[in-house]
């Protein structure tokens, strides 16, 4: 991953970290890069949610991981919500003069923020 990639991804995770209020829940993320692939972590008492962003086509994926129980959640696991597949349908890009990666990266945030909404599982993760 290039070095300006790298920045967009780090600059992007802690705006939107700091937009969507979860400051409020979750420690500053703390960020990784390890040759192509960069990472951005942010933890919680409840839980802990990893932002990953790399090849192939440098798109930003999404792990949560809930301690009560263990369980990592990817986003193949949270569309199986049918609030959450709803709100897919529904989500509508403000890309305005944004890269891909500040794109995925608010993507990322708004499916935490508003798509996760009423599930038990996440309840702990929705800012305050």
């Amino acid at each position: 991953m290039s070095i300006s990639i790298q920045n967009q991804f780090i600059a992007s995770v802690q705006q939107n970290y700091e937009r969507f209020a979860f400051c409020s829940k979750f420690e500053k993320p703390s960020f990784r890069n390890q040759g192509f692939l960069s990472s951005a972590k942010m933890v919680a008492p409840e839980g802990t949610i990893e932002i990953l962003c790399g090849p192939p086509e440098y798109h930003a994926a999404i792990f949560i991981e809930c301690a009560g129980n263990h369980k990592r959640w990817g986003l193949a696991d949270l569309i199986q919500f049918e609030s959450v597949k709803n709100w897919l349908d529904s989500y509508q890009s403000s890309t305005k003069n944004q890269t891909e990666v500040e794109a995925d990266i608010e993507w990322l945030f708004r499916l935490l923020s508003e798509g996760l909404k009423g599930i038990n599982e996440f309840t702990w993760i929705q800012p305050l």
